[in-house]
């Protein structure tokens, strides 16, 4: 059997080492037996919903917007994850498939819905590193 992991805008939501993300979920569906066709989708590209893992990762605030208008014109991701697929998201990934995160100018925004979450700014300093 193979597990088709799907890598999402790697090269704008790639912040936080998502490469190492992708090689340990193959290695993990390795050790199972099983064989990892690891699919790499660039921004532009169609998001294929054959996918049983996707992975989306960490960016800066205007890679993450520009992500998050790509996913949602072309709607291959929401579709996946409504035929059942698994998705990965780290940092900046989990805030484009909750309900809201910040936009443009401090407006929030509407993200994909895949899951109830809602990410707020605030003043408080960040704790980043």
């Amino acid at each position: 059997m193979t597990i088709t992991l799907v890598r999402l805008y790697h090269d704008l939501l790639g912040t936080y080492g998502d490469q190492g993300n992708a090689e340990v979920l193959c290695h993990r569906i390795a050790g199972r037996g099983l064989s990892c066709d690891l699919v790499e989708v660039s921004p532009g590209d169609a998001v294929p919903t054959s996918g049983d893992i996707y992975l989306i990762g960490g960016g800066e605030d205007g890679p993450q917007l520009a992500a998050l208008e790509m996913l949602a014109a072309d709607g291959g991701l929401s579709r996946a994850v409504e035929a059942g697929a698994a998705v990965l998201a780290v940092c900046a990934g989990f805030q484009l498939i909750g309900t809201e995160l910040p936009g443009r100018q401090g407006r929030t925004t509407a993200g994909l819905g895949l899951v109830d979450a809602r990410t707020l700014y605030t003043n408080d300093p960040r704790s980043v590193g």
